[in-house]
């Protein structure tokens, strides 16, 4: 089973991942390997079972990088129109379009680390609109 996986993640890697358009938002963010080479790399090592929740912690962490991209990108675009008047940059950056997910619903309230949030109250939906998203 491994070794199907395996030749499944070069066959994504070798023809349709340069095609996409866009990066792992994990390797953009942590400058490490894609999520790809990383599951690759887990079906070489490990056992199918813990490659496969290997590759599910990955893609979580890979979804909570996107996001952070994303808060980046707004805090940025805010610097960018302060200094030259309404300046737009794309909030999703080198990730794909269609993972920006325009709300994070694992939002601590508790301990905020982006000023761009309202995070007063967990009653609030702790995130900003994602409007150049395309949602």
């Amino acid at each position: 089973m491994n070794k199907i996986a395996v030749a499944l993640i070069d066959g994504y890697q070798q023809y349709i991942s340069p095609r996409k358009g866009f990066s792992c938002a994990h390797r953009i963010l942590y400058d490490d390997e894609s999520c790809s080479q990383y599951i690759k790399r887990m079906f070489i090592e490990q056992d199918f079972s813990r490659a496969i929740q290997a590759a599910r912690q990955r893609f979580k962490a890979c979804k909570e990088a996107n996001q952070i991209l994303k808060l980046q990108a707004v805090s940025l675009e805010k610097k960018s129109k302060k200094k030259q008047g309404s300046k737009l940059i794309n909030c999703c950056g080198d990730v794909a379009e269609e993972s920006c997910e325009c709300a994070l619903p694992d939002c601590n309230c508790n301990d905020c680390d982006f000023p761009e949030l309202d995070c007063g109250s967990c009653e609030l939906d702790c995130s900003p609109d994602f409007d150049c998203c395309g949602s």
